[in-house]
């Protein structure tokens, strides 16, 4: 699923300005200040925005890019991320658990 991405909204500072309100962001830069600018996608990043390179822009959020699933985990797929590991953990312990469970019966020599 799509990690999500900075809006084009966010091109002109003016317009990221008013969509702030007023309200500094988190992140500045650290020798003037200023919000961050991505110049690969020429966007002001919001906080937590990262470039991920294997997806060529930027991700909200982002945390890592995952190599089993090809793609960034970020913003709008965290929860699938989470359920990915969340199920591999559990069908690795029944698998296990079953593994266990025929060594213990026999082996391979109640399986023939």
């Amino acid at each position: 699923t799509d990690p999500g991405g900075i809006p084009d909204s966010w091109q002109h500072e003016r317009q990221v300005r008013l969509r702030l309100k007023g309200q500094a962001p988190s992140e500045r830069k650290k020798s003037t200040g200023d919000m961050r600018f991505c110049n690969k996608e020429e966007k002001y990043k919001p906080d937590r925005a990262h470039f991920c390179k294997p997806l060529n822009r930027n991700v909200l959020r982002m945390d890592h890019y995952c190599p089993w699933l090809s793609n960034c985990v970020g913003y709008y797929n965290h929860k699938y991320f989470f359920l990915f590991l969340f199920y591999s953990v559990i069908s690795s312990g029944v698998a296990q658990y079953h593994f266990i469970q025929a060594l213990s019966h026999g082996g391979l020599s109640s399986m023939q």
